[in-house]
């Protein structure tokens, strides 16, 4: 009998034990997948914000040629009527100015757009971002 108490209260602290030993083994497991998780997201992040910065500078630098078309379209048009000009060609001047003004208007309302879709974007890959986040604080 002694023997039986003996066997079974060994049973019971070795069992004991090999919970904690398997408690510890997943916690550590869970702070490696923690570790991992957010150097995961530390990367995402990263490579989001390079994305974002390319984009952007693409947007300012397809305006930037946009305007710059535009403003020779318009100097070409005015030199070329001064170099013809007579006092019957001022309207053709001014209409030329005009439609360079307006090519320019066009220009930057491109260049506005592009600047919303960039901020569009940025806006939804920080959202992206806080979400995974949010999923790594919860997991």
């Amino acid at each position: 009998m002694y023997r039986q108490g003996f066997r079974s209260q060994l049973q019971k602290e070795l069992g004991l034990s090999m919970l904690l030993a398997l408690r510890v083994s997943q916690k550590e497991l869970l702070e490696q997948n923690a570790a991992q998780q957010q150097k995961l997201l530390s990367e995402f992040q990263a490579a989001l914000g390079k994305s974002q910065t390319a984009w952007s500078e693409q947007a300012k630098a397809l305006a930037q040629q946009s305007l710059n078309a535009g403003l020779q379209a318009a100097q070409n048009s005015m030199a070329l009527l001064l170099e013809e000009g007579g006092p019957h060609e001022r309207g053709a001047v001014r209409k030329a100015f005009e439609e360079g003004v307006a090519r320019m208007e066009q220009a930057l309302a491109v260049g506005r757009r592009i600047a919303w879709l960039s901020l569009a974007a940025s806006v939804v890959a920080l959202t992206a971002a806080i979400c995974a986040i949010f999923v790594h604080v919860i997991h």
